[in-house]
């Protein structure tokens, strides 16, 4: 049983996050745990661009909006027809979101249910001029965001601090006191604990999984930063599995928010078309080998379908929903 009331606390969200990641750090400090107490300070401070980033703080890239001339029509706030870019520019405006902010502001952000949010990502508009031939002229290009994004970040930091304290609270006793007697502690032991919980990894020792980001030299280049991702390669199959099953969920529910709207469509033919597309997503879904090929053309075909009645909310919350569904599906199978 639980010896330490910080457990009962975290469990019952009756402490602060930041509160709780500062008694990790002082304990950090008794046991000379270098990377436990570098976790902590990130998550108080912030991550920079060459941080290793952990799972649970890459998103999705989100809804991509923009505003600007379509022709010789002007457009305001709907969404970018991505499948008509190259698949360069593409894979970069859908790179995942890196959340960089510290654990007060997201909080914040939580607390004031804040929406409207947006990431600027302008400095594509002459890609996607160049790609559609000078058909879409942007004047801005943005990713859509909300509070509810964030409140994921810390549902799953929250958790990881639990298992912490737990696993702490086992091999030390209690914790309250920040008075850490490690006499009859194995160190070592306790050190291989701590990085399991913090790279979700049970499979790995410590001193291999360092071996292997020592010598790894993959690095991302995201928005004109480069950013050091050898522990994510390191970790990537596991990674991988960890995260499948959320965009799971959150491809299972968007589908199912999409099939809703497409009933209040009156045109038969175009709500059949968008019927049928959503059926082969979920075909392929189902398969162990899903095919990009075949998401794609079901994508184009509900866009296309749409495009008649664009002006319509219907179709314009669709379409958000359907450019919502690539970044989610190209994450879970590893598309390009």
């Amino acid at each position: 049983m639980a010896k330490s009331r910080i457990i009962q606390e975290l469990a019952n969200n009756d402490v602060a996050l930041d509160v709780a990641l500062r008694r990790l750090i002082v304990i950090a400090s008794s046991l000379e745990n270098n990377e436990l107490s570098d976790w902590a300070i990130r998550e108080l401070n912030g991550y920079r661009g060459d941080d290793s980033y952990p799972p649970y703080r890459v998103l999705p890239s989100g809804n991509i909006l923009y505003s600007g001339l379509v022709g010789a029509f002007q457009v305001s706030s709907i969404p970018l027809p991505l499948f008509s870019l190259s698949s360069e520019t593409r894979e970069l405006i859908m790179t995942p979101y890196k959340v960089s902010d510290s654990v007060s502001v997201l909080e914040n952000i939580v607390k004031e249910k804040l929406v409207g949010l947006s990431r600027n990502l302008s400095f594509f508009a002459q890609s996607v001029f160049e790609d559609t031939g000078g058909h879409i002229q942007c004047t801005s290009i943005w990713a859509g965001t909300d509070y509810l994004m964030f409140e994921r970040v810390l549902s799953a930091l929250r958790t990881m601090i639990l298992q912490l304290f737990i696993s702490l609270d086992r091999e030390l006793g209690n914790l309250d006191d920040l008075d850490i007697d490690t006499r009859n502690t194995n160190l070592d032991e306790l050190r291989q604990v701590i990085f399991n919980v913090l790279y979700q990894d049970k499979s790995t020792h410590l001193e291999d999984k360092r071996k292997s980001v020592n010598d790894s030299s993959v690095n991302l280049t995201v928005k004109g930063d480069v950013t050091n991702s050898a522990l994510a390669a390191g970790l990537g199959s596991i990674t991988q599995t960890v995260n499948n099953n959320e965009y799971s969920k959150m491809i299972a529910e968007i589908i199912a928010e999409m099939r809703k709207l497409v009933l209040t469509i009156e045109n038969e033919d175009i709500a059949g078309d968008v019927t049928d597309a959503l059926d082969q997503i979920e075909n392929e879904l189902d398969k162990q080998t899903p095919s990009d090929s075949k998401f794609k053309r079901a994508m184009k075909r509900i866009e296309e379908a749409l495009l008649p009645i664009k002006n319509i909310t219907t179709a314009s919350t669709l379409l958000v929903h359907a450019n919502s569904l690539i970044p989610l599906i190209s994450t879970m199978i590893g598309a390009s």
